[in-house]
């Protein structure tokens, strides 16, 4: 394949559609859909060279516990469980954005940082979204989330009760594998 050029289709809030014009090796024209948080995607900017996001697999001091989110989701009009994660602001480093977004969507504070994985890209069918995964140690009390827009409801997790909700409540990809992994003494 070789990306010929990207033509922008819509202008949202936060996501931008493009579509990307293709010439495959048999030279055909291929257009694939996606969608990006950059404003003026081009061919040099698509690989996407800044982190957009941070997520949070985040431990009890112990480590006999993992906090996991019950979050209302639009795109699939239901509840998931989800880690904490979130959209890194204009000028923040990931470790703040990770700080910040853990404290808003759970009342919790991190206390110590055990791992920041490389970049992955967070869902490569659809965008070029970046995502820093981060592991961490966190203590403090559940506030809960008070945006009206995002329903969020955390909670502390044994490895019983994760293999009960992996058999009966849906996950995102992330949380999924990363709490079998856990629950199943995979990784420590």
């Amino acid at each position: 394949m070789e990306l010929q050029y990207i033509e922008k289709k819509e202008n949202g809030k936060y996501i931008k559609r493009y579509d990307l014009h293709y010439k495959t090796r048999e030279g055909n024209e291929k257009i694939y859909e996606m969608v990006s948080h950059n404003n003026n995607e081009t061919i040099d900017t698509l690989s996407n060279n800044k982190t957009d996001a941070v997520i949070i697999a985040c431990f009890n001091k112990d480590f006999s516990k993992i906090c996991i989110t019950k979050e209302y989701r639009l795109a699939v009009n239901d509840w998931i469980m989800n880690f904490p994660a979130g959209m890194i602001d204009e000028g923040e480093t990931f470790i703040e954005a990770a700080r910040r977004e853990l404290k808003e969507e759970t009342g919790i504070n991190i206390v110590e940082i055990l791992h920041t994985l490389p970049d992955s890209f967070s869902s490569v069918g659809l965008s070029n979204e970046k995502s820093k995964f981060i592991i961490v140690v966190a203590d403090g009390d559940f506030g809960g989330n008070n945006n009206e827009y995002e329903e969020i409801i955390p909670g502390w997790y044994t490895k019983e009760e994760v293999n009960k909700l992996l058999k009966e409540t849906m996950f995102s990809g992330r949380a999924q594998l990363f709490s079998y992994l856990w629950a199943n003494n995979m990784i420590n």
